[in-house]
């Protein structure tokens, strides 16, 4: 079972923000006749918690702009975090130096959405394989290094002979496949894939899906899945994080979350997936009013209320604190604490 097996991975409040206030001369403002210097924030990631288990895939869904993708790379310290910990197996990460982090780059490893330009275009896709492995592993003898590559090649459904090509002499879908087995070579524990399927075609699509999950059974590999398509989430996951503007909204496992979402975002975000048959009709869709605000300017209380068809006065002053449903899931909502939604 999952949920006891150890813990992978811990986030607690991380917090990610951008400044682009540019220039001094920019940030300058008038107030009250007065020049100031005021900051501009892009406030990305706010105050995110969950745990990872090993061995699970945990899915993070929302909309574009939600922050799926910064939270990712923030907890593999591509950006550094401006709050809260992060832990890989109980050990924090998230202040480490580049030099320090550098045992943690074998164990975690990413595989980005745009295959073409992750890849170096200039180099082999012998070199591009062999090149962490000298860099993490400087042990292995040169047909070592080689043979490790032939083997990813081949678990990637890549014929090795095809290694003295570069990028640009293959389809969309199998330079993602070099961008996997690029994550692989190094034998990996957790690998965070951001949206590795959205740019392909829907048959490619499922021979990835179905690669990332055979990688996962044979290696014991634990995923932080990036996604906005919900029917692709559905199937791939173990469970489900569901962010709006860089708030963790509901965290449950895929069965529940799916069957029974208990916040207003996570409802409206289900019913718009397109089905077949069975499911809501146009008329049971839920249809969200007003506009999708700024990171650059929060709203105070709930972050959703301005759009949340439930929302009542103490929504508007108060941020949710995260109700603990189970041991595996969670909801931030006040309509849930207090027991009227």
């Amino acid at each position: 079972m999952l949920a006891d097996a150890p813990v992978l991975l811990q986030c607690r409040e991380v917090v990610k923000h951008f400044d682009i206030s540019g220039g001094f001369l920019d940030q300058l403002r008038f107030q009250a006749g007065r020049p100031r210097r005021v900051r501009t924030l892009v406030r990305a990631v706010n105050g995110v918690s969950f745990d990872v288990r090993q061995g699970e895939t945990l899915s993070v869904v929302g909309e574009s702009g939600c922050g799926k993708s910064t939270l990712a790379r923030t907890i593999l310290n591509l950006y550094p975090a401006d709050g809260g910990e992060i832990r890989y197996r109980n050990q924090r990460i998230d202040n480490l130096s580049p030099k320090a982090m550098l045992p943690y780059r074998v164990k975690m490893q990413m595989v980005f959405q745009d295959p073409y330009a992750s890849l170096n275009p200039r180099m082999t896709v012998s070199r591009i394989l062999e090149e962490p492995v000298c860099y993490h592993h400087p042990g292995l003898s040169r047909a070592e290094v080689r043979e490790r590559v032939a083997q990813v090649m081949c678990q990637v459904g890549m014929d090795p002979t095809w290694a003295d090509n570069f990028p640009h002499e293959f389809s969309g879908g199998q330079r993602q496949r070099i961008s996997i087995a690029r994550a692989l070579v190094v034998d990996p524990e957790f690998i965070v894939a951001d949206e590795p399927i959205s740019a392909l075609d829907v048959s490619i699509q499922a021979q990835i899906l179905n690669l990332l999950m055979d990688a996962q059974e044979t290696r014991n590999l634990t995923y932080l899945f990036i996604s906005h398509d919900l029917s692709v989430v559905e199937h791939i996951s173990d469970r489900v994080a569901v962010m709006y503007l860089g708030s963790l909204c509901e965290l449950a496992p895929v069965e529940q979350l799916f069957a029974a979402p208990r916040h207003p975002y996570t409802r409206a975000l289900l019913s718009a997936i397109p089905r077949l048959g069975a499911g809501p009709g146009p008329k049971d869709r839920i249809r969200l009013s007003g506009e999708l605000p700024s990171p650059l300017h929060l709203p105070s209380g709930c972050v959703f209320h301005g759009r949340c068809p439930h929302a009542r006065a103490r929504c508007r002053q108060e941020i949710p604190k995260p109700v603990q449903l189970s041991a595996t899931a969670q909801v931030s909502c006040l309509g849930v604490e207090e027991g009227w939604l």
